[in-house]
């Protein structure tokens, strides 16, 4: 058996450092990633914004088109021109409503994990405030 303890690694010279993990670091550390967090949850809101107002000022754009062009149609096939711009026009409306409702839904899941992440926050400056 003293074989056996002679061949292990001899660790007296190893002595773990202080710990200097104060209740205060930890706090701090969650902290910062709670507000990094929210930030980074805005910025992806407002991302998501920019993004539908471009998308839809680029349809609005289209249909605008749409309009002149039945405008400057002549007089003589103006019905059957109409009819084949207007079935441009549908889909364009089409696609400004679905680029409404994934924003609502994109940006409900981050509005929820903001709130999320803000109850979080106020949670541990609760506790740190209870424990100061």
């Amino acid at each position: 058996m003293d074989e056996y303890y002679s061949q292990a690694p001899d660790n007296s010279g190893y002595h773990p450092g202080p710990t200097d993990t104060t209740l205060d670091d930890v706090f701090g550390l969650r902290k910062k990633t709670l507000e990094r967090k929210m930030q980074l949850l805005q910025e992806q809101i407002e991302q998501r914004k920019k993004n539908l107002e471009q998308n839809t000022y680029e349809i609005d754009l289209d249909l605008c088109r749409c309009g002149t062009i039945i405008e400057n149609l002549p007089y003589g096939d103006r019905e059957g021109c109409q009819r084949i711009v207007l079935m441009h026009k549908l889909p364009l409306h089409r696609e400004k409503r679905k680029q409404q409702t994934e924003y609502l839904r994109d940006t409900a899941m981050l509005r929820r994990e903001l709130l999320d992440t803000i109850l979080q926050y106020q949670s541990l400056e609760d506790k740190k405030e209870m424990l100061d």
